[in-house]
């Protein structure tokens, strides 16, 4: 799952990027891919942004005929083409750093190429859709189960990883590991990624909600525990998460 440039350009000639974020199961259930175009006419300096939506792969019959003035003739033929999904056109991605609207400017004027683009594109996209709340709930709403769980799991595990020793440190003296951390990890973080990322994302901030969750951690690991936790965080969940 990395982001390549597409054969086409966008409005002003800038290349467009992919991600496949969505694969055919069997059902009916079509191919999708994030598109993500940088965004920065030459005339207008203040409107550089990062676009994004999102396109289903499609199929249709067509007529084809040598001449515009002949009706086609004989059977149709079957084609497959991307169609965005109106509903998920986005002006302007959030989370992304002051830096990255220089990166931009430079990506959509083509002054940024190679292997050095594709860096600096992957890191916007983890700015906007990884990092950032919205948009991990917006890759989550149009990818499939398996990518978007695993976008999650990446977040959740820097969250749990490197967040905690920030603003609130919770580790016990002795260098114990924070028994909220340890619950949610082995709880949430296979099958329910994304209550545990955002339950841990409040426990930072919440005491209330984090003894809460430490009184659960102090259960005996059994099954009934398990429960209670999951019971607990959907109870709990933020409306704003899928």
């Amino acid at each position: 799952m990395t982001l390549e440039r597409d054969t086409r350009c966008g409005l002003f000639g800038t290349p467009l990027w992919v991600l496949l974020i969505a694969k055919p199961d069997g059902t009916d259930r079509r191919p999708r891919r994030l598109v993500l175009e940088p965004y920065s006419p030459l005339s207008m300096g203040t409107a550089t942004r990062l676009d994004a939506w999102v396109e289903e792969q499609q199929g249709i019959y067509v007529w084809e005929s040598t001449k515009h003035v002949r009706r086609p003739a004989g059977a149709p033929t079957w084609r497959t083409e991307w169609r965005r999904i109106d509903a998920s056109m986005q002006h302007g991605c959030p989370g992304l750093p002051s830096m990255g609207f220089a990166v931009i400017r430079a990506l959509a004027r083509q002054e940024l190429v190679g292997e050095s683009a594709k860096e600096v594109m992957h890191d916007l996209f983890w700015s906007a859709f990884v990092a950032n709340v919205d948009g991990l709930n917006y890759l989550v709403r149009y990818a499939d189960k398996e990518t978007g769980e695993f976008y999650t799991r990446q977040q959740f595990d820097w969250q749990i990883n490197q967040l905690k020793r920030a603003a609130i440190d919770r580790r016990k003296p002795n260098g114990d590991k924070d028994p909220v951390a340890e619950l949610l990890s082995a709880i949430a973080r296979e099958e329910h990624p994304m209550l545990g990322l955002r339950a841990w994302e409040r426990a930072v901030i919440d005491d209330e909600f984090y003894d809460a969750l430490a009184a659960l951690a102090a259960l005996a690991d059994t099954d009934e525990r398990t429960d209670s936790v999951i019971r607990f965080l959907k109870l709990h969940k933020s409306k704003r998460t899928p």
